[in-house]
């Protein structure tokens, strides 16, 4: 689990992109189907290892996140 300075910090980092790139929305996929290395985006974000099927968070520029397990 990582500090709370460090969840504010990756969620500042995810804001500016969605900021930068106007997107609406940012999906985040973690899936244990595609193998270890997949992981990526969702683990980074929620610090949340998925360990059965697939995850998915979505980030909004001007709302909470929404984890779906």
């Amino acid at each position: 689990m990582f500090t709370v300075a460090e969840k504010e910090s990756r969620h500042r980092a995810v804001q500016q992109i969605l900021k930068a790139d106007d997107l609406k929305a940012l999906l985040l996929i973690g899936d244990t189907n595609a193998g270890n290395s997949f992981y990526g985006d969702l683990r980074y974000y929620t610090n949340n290892r998925t360990v059965l099927n697939r995850q998915v968070a979505i980030v909004f520029p001007d709302s909470e996140p929404i984890l779906f397990a």
